[in-house]
């Protein structure tokens, strides 16, 4: 679905937002004084659909991405930064090989001693999940590439102004239930005419249902999980 299909239908079937039967309301802005009629403009919801997005794919891992992550590797050079959109790394590729490094964990290494400085072609890799990066073991004797398949959060944040061109990357099956995230944070604007505490809770319970602990999205989830997560992507 385009932008503009998700909020159409967060407006008219959720949030009941249209501002009146004699309101154009898709052509109004944030600075437009019209835009009075209505409780939330199109740009704030652009921003919840967003937010809601990103909640689906930690939520869910609904993105799974085999080509986007590619690392130039440097001889010599054993530490390189992860993408910040990476949620979950599924597997790492060493180019020159096309073997599959091995995940390890620093502790592991901690007997073997002067661990950092040996040199050869990267087998494992480790990850340091307060800063983001990605170790090589052993350290990289040659230039080369790793391929990384990762869940990721959407490569480019949707903006109201391509409404009508630029779509959800999330499958379509994701859509209309992620926007009841998109409605909870909808009901938390602090206004008279928009806070609802009691709406919020509807609609974060509507989600949750959809997306979390039991629910048929989570059970694809834990399928996909069986590697760690970064934890550091998204929300």
């Amino acid at each position: 679905m385009t932008l503009l299909e998700l909020v159409t239908y967060l407006r008219k079937s959720i949030l009941d937002d249209v501002g009146g039967t004699s309101v154009d309301w898709s052509s109004l802005t944030e600075d437009n004084v019209a835009s009075d009629q209505l409780r939330w403009s199109n740009e704030e919801l652009t921003r919840f659909i967003n937010e809601a997005q990103n909640r689906v794919c930690l939520d869910a891992l609904a993105i799974k991405d085999s080509t986007t992550f590619s690392i130039s590797v440097t001889t010599g050079i054993a530490s390189y930064s992860l993408d910040s959109r990476i949620i979950q790394i599924k597997g790492i590729y060493l180019d020159s090989t096309g073997k599959e490094l091995i995940e390890q964990e620093y502790e592991d290494l901690y007997s073997r001693q002067n661990w950092r400085t040996v040199t050869g072609t990267p087998t494992h890799y480790m990850i340091d999940i307060d800063t983001g990066k990605i170790q090589l073991y052993p350290k990289p004797e040659a230039d080369d590439t790793i391929n990384i398949v990762a869940y990721r959060l959407p490569l480019t944040q949707l903006d109201w102004e391509l409404s009508e061109i630029q779509s959800s990357e999330l499958r379509l099956e994701y859509q209309i239930p992620m926007l009841n995230w998109a409605a909870y944070l909808a009901y938390q604007k602090d206004e008279a005419n928009t806070f609802d505490p009691q709406r919020a809770t509807y609609f974060r319970q509507l989600y949750s249902a959809d997306f979390t602990y039991n629910s048929p999205y989570s059970d694809i989830r834990r399928r996909r999980s069986s590697n760690r997560p970064i934890g550091y992507g998204g929300i």
